[in-house]
């Protein structure tokens, strides 16, 4: 009776339990999974970032700069989060043969980005991510042009 009595609780906290666990582990991705992932060493891409303190704009074509941006940001863990700010430090394009790919606002100190047409994700895992924007060799430009 009591082997009956321990299978039926832990099948019953399996029940209740299982779907609560499984809706927490579909919120983490990566910026890999939802769109960096799909760019192939064939591709040509460009990576158009703006500063939003500034309006600076910086365009990266340089093979060897994009691959290494690519990489800081094809390790960025990602938590499905709620986050009510719009405008961020740094709004970030990825054009793979010239279409669109990725588009996101960048929150650097709060660890948020916005990913259009994805939602708001927090960032989970310690990460260089800051440090993108850093590159000494990027040339900003200051523009009072929008990059929408």
């Amino acid at each position: 009776m009591n082997k009956k009595r321990i299978i039926w609780t832990v099948v019953l906290i399996i029940v209740i339990a299982g779907p609560f666990y499984a809706n927490e582990w579909m919120k983490y991705t990566s910026l890999n999974e939802k769109a960096l992932n799909q760019i192939t060493k064939n591709d040509e891409v460009r990576i158009d970032i703006r500063r939003e303190s500034d309006s600076a704009r910086v365009s990266i074509t340089d093979k060897e700069m994009v691959d290494k941006i690519l990489n800081e940001l094809s390790v960025v863990e990602l938590k499905k989060e709620s986050f009510t700010e719009i405008d961020g430090d740094y709004r970030v394009r990825i054009y793979v043969n010239g279409v669109n790919k990725l588009s996101m606002a960048v929150f650097v100190d709060k660890n948020y980005v916005i990913i259009s047409n994805e939602g708001d994700y927090k960032i989970v895992n310690q990460n260089n991510f800051k440090k993108v924007f850093e590159y000494p060799n990027l040339k900003w430009a200051v523009s009072k042009d929008n990059l929408d």
